[in-house]
């Protein structure tokens, strides 16, 4: 289990991998009723954990500073994940659907707080370490999903061409 911490915040994000996940509509149905505080990410879109730290920050200073997209920093995290400005294509392309058997789960925590004990027993899955997010990548449905080309891939790493994505989304609304 990773824990990272945020940038200008008091916050970390625990993140780590369940896999062969039973009953993914009824975590899926806990998370959205907000039973359970967390965000559960399709990971065949990611590539790497950096990708969720940046979007993950971008969260956290969004709600620093009052200016959530959405109405919570998990919902925010998937629309942040995502070069979309349609919150709901967001959610529905980043959030996981009731036949993942894989999930990438994240938890926004107060520094020195420990949601994941209050939830283990809500996952009924294998947890792993979120390193191994690359084993269920897609690479193909990442570079469709950010429109990255091949051409692009010459210049570029498919990580750092994401990153940029997903850092400079909203700059046109400044």
């Amino acid at each position: 289990m990773k824990v990272i911490s945020l940038e200008d915040s008091n916050t970390n994000i625990r993140l780590f991998l369940l896999k062969n996940v039973k009953d993914v509509k009824s975590l899926k149905e806990k998370i959205i009723s907000g039973e359970l505080d967390c965000c559960a990410v399709k990971p065949s879109l990611i590539i790497n954990c950096f990708q969720i730290v940046v979007a993950a920050n971008k969260a956290a200073i969004n709600e620093k500073i009052g200016k959530l997209a959405t109405k919570c920093l998990n919902t925010e995290l998937l629309f942040n994940l995502s070069i979309s400005r349609n919150i709901t294509q967001s959610l529905n392309t980043f959030g996981i659907g009731e036949k993942d058997e894989h999930i990438l789960i994240v938890i926004f925590e107060k520094k020195g707080e420990s949601k994941f004990d209050c939830m283990k027993d809500y996952f009924q899955g294998e947890i792993c370490d979120a390193e191994e997010i690359n084993q269920f990548s897609d690479i193909k449905l990442i570079k469709k999903t950010y429109k990255i080309t091949d051409k692009e891939l010459e210049v570029s790493q498919l990580l750092d061409s994401i990153v940029s994505r997903i850092a400079t989304k909203d700059l046109g609304s400044f």
